[in-house]
């Protein structure tokens, strides 16, 4: 039993590297899936990740993400963006450093 111990350590040590550099662990605060905003102005956040202190986010207007309105390296867990159109429907996702990006999400304007 004990040669296979280290080779079931490995794996679980692999395991837990792969879920660390993979952005299911960002999640979201604000704003949440589905949520109607009231404002242009539009403040995303989202926990803090303990691989990266860079997120790249996008948001756009379809969900294959072609038609991007920002698409830009944030250095911390909350930005700012400003000058949506009312009568929309936007998408967003974040992606750390090195990983892969998360869930698309979507608010309303």
């Amino acid at each position: 039993m004990n040669k296979y111990r280290k080779y079931i350590l490995l794996i679980a040590i692999f395991f837990i590297n792969y879920m660390v550099l993979t952005a299911q662990y960002i999640r979201p605060i604000f704003p949440k899936d589905g949520q109607m905003v009231f404002v242009d102005t539009v403040h995303f956040q989202w926990n803090s990740y303990l691989a990266t202190s860079i997120y790249h986010l996008q948001i756009a207007t379809d969900t294959d993400f072609t038609q991007l309105l920002v698409n830009v390296d944030v250095y911390r867990t909350d930005t700012v963006v400003r000058g949506f159109l009312p009568d929309n429907i936007y998408y967003w996702r974040l992606m750390p450093q090195g990983g892969t990006y998360g869930h698309i999400l979507k608010f309303i304007y």
